[in-house]
């Protein structure tokens, strides 16, 4: 018994004793019974791409809409009856805007930003 006790204290893994018994020591402190703990975090980098990421996508799609919205505007050679229109859509007059747009439609039925400022100003009202 003082042999085990001895033996113990060493703390080794596999002990034989004189009547050929194995005696086995498990240490639990570090038996890993999942495989769950043994993850690898994400850290500061991975999180850093990700928030990189979203900021360019944002980025991109904010350069995305203002074309979009600066390609709606009239360029300044345009009549001015558009020019007068968009004057009033932006002031909120949406009936004056209506009905200059329809009388540039009405000289020119090519005009695409007068169709533009048609359709956006009917929109708006309804």
């Amino acid at each position: 018994m003082l042999l085990v006790g001895l033996l113990n204290s060493i703390k080794p893994f596999h002990i034989r004793t004189n009547s050929g018994l194995v005696l086995m020591r498990i240490k639990r402190n570090q038996s890993r019974l999942s495989f769950r703990h043994r993850r690898r975090r994400g850290g500061f980098m991975s999180l850093a791409v990700i928030i990189g990421l979203i900021a360019g996508m944002l980025l991109i799609s904010w350069s995305w809409l203002e074309r979009r919205i600066t390609a709606l505007s009239p360029p300044p050679d345009e009549s001015d009856l558009i020019n007068s229109a968009l004057e009033a859509f932006d002031r909120g007059d949406l009936d004056d805007a209506i009905v200059m747009a329809r009388e540039a439609l009405v000289n020119n039925p090519s005009q695409i930003n007068a169709v533009i400022l048609l359709s956006r100003a009917l929109i708006y009202r309804s």
